[in-house]
């Protein structure tokens, strides 16, 4: 099932986005597999910094009162998110809310404080090669911009 053809990915510099009419929440989630777009959930600016090795993004309140506030309607509290930049889905990942006791086998995030984090359970299998959370457009982009720990 291909994107409809007015399918557009917004050409922020890097930011959050809900996926909308997602997958069942054990599949991966790779850039083909999203088909529409939600809303911004965290935009660049709220973004202060990226530590590459722990893989933790330090966000504003603002954004972490936004990720407070959602509500988690989705099968086991969770939502489906695209990491998007310059017109391309870099990854997904799913946000949990700490409520859940269950998490899947990818890119996973939970707790929503200043931090961020975005880890994968290496107990499901081995990380997709290159692991996308070092992606070298995301990287570039926070270090253009000495965002980059």
């Amino acid at each position: 099932m291909e994107p409809k053809d007015d399918f557009i990915i917004p050409n922020d510099t890097l930011a959050f986005y809900k996926i909308d009419s997602p997958f069942f929440y054990h599949l991966k989630i790779s850039p083909d597999s999203v088909r529409k777009l939600g809303e911004r959930i965290i935009s660049y600016d709220q973004i202060i910094s990226y530590d590459t090795t722990n893989f933790i993004y330090k966000i504003t309140s603002t954004a972490a009162d936004t990720l407070n506030r959602i509500n988690f309607r989705y099968r086991d509290y969770c939502m489906q998110v695209a990491v998007v930049s310059a017109g391309k889905i870099i990854f997904g990942f799913y946000l949990w809310t700490p409520a859940s006791s269950y998490m899947p086998d990818w890119f996973t995030a939970a707790g929503f404080t200043r931090y961020l984090e975005i880890y994968f359970d290496e107990s499901y299998g081995n990380l997709p090669c290159p692991d996308p959370r070092k992606d070298p457009w995301i990287i570039q982009v926070l270090l253009n911009d000495n965002k980059l720990l």
